[in-house]
């Protein structure tokens, strides 16, 4: 009878320890994202054979680690359901994601700080008195927009760049909105504000609010001999 009963309890103990009570666990580098950043989330769970996320957005993966990313800016409670062999026992782990919508990108100023003496056929830009351009920049969303202009600068040489037209003192400074942009370097033929006589001298299409910076706030863009840099402010 004592070795059938010393049988037993080991018999007990052995289940019990093939059942123990899992310990949830979350391990994650950062809580504060932006919509569509990759994000890995890890379980440093003890104990558990089965893991269960629920990501708050209405998404559910299983697996130890899983990865995801959220389309919407918003707080998301992320659950962490473990469970032990055959589902017997749970413990569940929550984290809080902040999902921040992105910065927006105001123009701070454009510079111009190279471009070619001569257009393409080889000639200076304006002929007469005053050979070098009349410089002035147009720019906007490349589709269905109308298209911002600055002032022009008169006669241009390259012993006066760079030249630049600065928006620090607009309260309706410019947004570089998520869109595809096209910024225009052109020569104005005539000394009219309203001037529509002008030759393109370098056109630069892209992104400016997903264009990686070259430096802190500023974008620089290249083509050929031309230079185009944009300083930004992110609020």
């Amino acid at each position: 009878m004592l070795k059938l009963f010393s049988a037993l309890a080991t018999a007990l103990i052995f289940l019990a320890s093939c059942n123990k009570q899992p310990q949830a666990c979350i391990s994650v580098t950062q809580t504060k994202i932006r919509p569509n950043d990759q994000i890995t989330l890890n379980s440093c769970s003890e104990d558990a054979e089965r893991f269960v996320w629920n990501l708050g957005d209405g998404t559910t993966k299983e697996g130890p680690s899983i990865t995801h990313a959220y389309t919407s800016p918003g707080l998301y409670q992320v659950e962490l359901k473990v469970l032990s062999k055959k589902d017997k026992k749970w413990d569940r782990a929550t984290v809080l994601m902040n999902v921040s919508p992105p910065p927006v990108r105001y123009l701070n100023r454009i510079t111009i700080s190279s471009f070619n003496i001569n257009n393409s056929s080889g000639q200076p830009w304006d002929v007469g008195a005053g050979p070098n351009p009349d410089i002035f920049v147009q720019f906007g969303v490349e589709l269905g927009a109308i298209a911002q202009r600055t002032p022009i600068i008169l006669d241009v040489a390259l012993n006066t760049l760079p030249i630049f037209w600065d928006f620090s003192a607009n309260p309706d400074k410019p947004i570089l909105s998520d869109a595809m942009w096209k910024f225009d370097i052109r020569d104005s033929d005539s000394v009219l504000p309203q001037d529509m006589l002008s030759e393109l001298m370098a056109s630069f299409v892209f992104n400016p609010a997903t264009t990686p910076p070259n430096g802190p706030n500023k974008i620089v863009l290249t083509q050929s001999n031309y230079q185009l840099e944009l300083d930004f402010i992110e609020l």
